[in-house]
C-alpha cells in the first residue's frame, strides 16, 4: 500500500496539492472564495489534461497569527499560564475553522 500511495491511474502523481483550512486566523472574506475557486479550477484543468494530481485537504492553523489575535483580545495574556493560553488559542482557531 505505501509503495502505491502516490500512484494514480498506474502513473506516479506529477503534482500534489495540499489545501488547508480557509480561514483559521481571521474572519471569512472574498479572498478565501477566490483562493478556493482558483484551486478548484486548477484541479479540473489538470484532470481534463490527463495530468495526475493528488489533492488532499490538510490542516495548518497558522499558529502565530492566532496567538497574536488572542493576545490582542486578552490584555492580561501575560498572566495566563501556558496551558491556559494554548487553550484560548485552540478555542479561537476552532471558532474560525468550519469543519464539515
Amino acid at each position: 500500500f505505501i509503495n502505491n500511495f502516490y500512484l494514480f491511474n498506474n502513473k506516479i502523481c506529477e503534482f500534489f496539492l495540499l489545501d488547508g483550512p480557509p480561514f483559521a486566523n481571521g474572519d471569512f472574506h472574498i479572498g478565501h472564495i477566490l483562493n478556493k475557486t482558483i484551486k478548484d479550477i486548477l484541479i479540473k484543468i489538470f484532470y481534463l489534461n490527463n495530468i495526475t494530481l493528488l489533492s488532499n485537504n490538510g490542516s495548518d492553523c497558522h499558529g502565530l497569527p492566532i496567538e497574536l489575535k488572542v493576545e490582542n483580545n486578552n490584555k492580561n495574556y501575560k498572566k495566563l499560564s501556558k496551558s491556559n493560553f494554548r487553550e484560548k488559542c485552540r478555542n479561537y482557531a476552532n471558532k474560525q475553522v468550519i469543519y464539515g
